[in-house]
């Protein structure tokens, strides 16, 4: 079964110091797909505090496209946590 590798650096570490995760990729869904940087960055912030791990997908297409932005970002979640990110997200932006 193929899988994502994923690393993320570890907070307050040495850039050569980070974590692994491995998702199969079918067991991963897409929560949102976006252009906004800082609703991307925000969210995983939020989730990560949640518990629930995220990977961005087409984070790098910017080199394609010119870094112009056109081409939007997905967050994905593992596929059980779905449900619960996106009720944390709808929570979050409504401010409740």
């Amino acid at each position: 079964m193929p899988k994502a590798s994923i690393e993320r650096l570890v907070p307050g570490s040495s850039p050569t110091r980070k974590l692994s995760y491995h998702f199969p990729v079918s067991q991963m869904k897409e929560l949102l797909r976006t252009n906004d940087t800082v609703r991307l960055s925000w969210l995983q912030a939020l989730l990560g505090s949640a518990g629930i791990e995220t990977v961005v997908l087409d984070r790098h297409t910017s080199i394609l496209e010119g870094s112009i932005g056109a081409l939007p970002r997905r967050l994905m979640v593992p596929d059980g946590e779905l449900d619960r990110a996106r009720e944390l997200m709808v929570a979050a932006e409504k401010g409740l």
